[in-house]
């Protein structure tokens, strides 16, 4: 059960990452392995000799600030780097496992190391099994849905608002892959500035009377 839960949250934090996301995946169980003895060194051999909080807090401090820093290190001059220090901070804490009345089962505590890293490696394998879409097809898909959102807004009963059109818009140019192409960028955008003119068009046609000349050039964009 816990490796099929660490196995869920690994994917749950690394599906946002898209291309990156097979990578970042090897990387993050790699760092869960590097954790696992960290968590046992300062479980097993340190913190027995200390019985203070300010010691214990003393004692993660010295592993969790120098991890800490790498997280907060900017994701694209070492991607795999910060993807290990994030699964070395993440996954401290749960094999560590702080509480008033510390335990020190060893057997608990082997259990729970290779649940741990044995849910990052599925994370991983899943990752690889079921890569994302290619860059490629993922633009020409945003491409499409955007014409399709476009052509209906033409002739919809009810159109969307300004504001509706604009997060679609904003939303497939953000979900745009990296590797998009210039020319790509330029007609989605050029499909949010055309759905701007559309409803404010279709707007003014309610005050003027502009509805035979607006319906037959709005019929003839939504047919393409």
């Amino acid at each position: 059960t816990q490796t099929m839960l660490f196995a869920a949250m690994v994917v749950l934090l690394l599906a946002p990452r898209g291309d990156m996301a097979p990578k970042a995946a090897v990387a993050f169980s790699l760092g869960a392995a590097l954790a696992a003895p960290f968590a046992a060194i300062i479980k097993f051999a340190v913190l027995p000799n200390f019985e203070t909080f300010s010691a214990f807090s003393l004692i993660l401090g010295l592993y969790l600030v120098p991890v800490g820093f790498l997280v907060a290190q900017r994701w694209w001059t070492s991607p795999a780097l910060v993807f290990m220090a994030m699964a070395m901070a993440f996954q401290f804490v749960p094999l560590r496992s702080p509480a008033n009345e510390i335990s020190y089962d060893t057997g608990q505590f082997y259990n729970s190391a290779l649940a741990i890293i044995a849910g990052s490696c599925v994370a991983a394998v899943a990752f690889h099994l079921l890569p994302p879409l290619p860059p490629a097809l993922r633009a020409r898909r945003l491409l499409d849905f955007a014409l399709a959102d476009l052509r209906r807004s033409a002739v919809a009963t009810q159109p969307p608002t300004l504001k509706e059109l604009e997060q679609r818009m904003y939303g497939r140019l953000a979900d745009l892959p990296d590797k998009a192409e210039p020319l790509q960028r330029s007609q989605l955008i050029a499909a949010l500035t055309v759905g701007n003119e559309v409803v404010q068009l279709r707007r003014i046609s309610a005050l003027l009377p502009l509805d035979p000349e607006l319906n037959t050039a709005l019929s003839a964009l939504a047919e393409g």
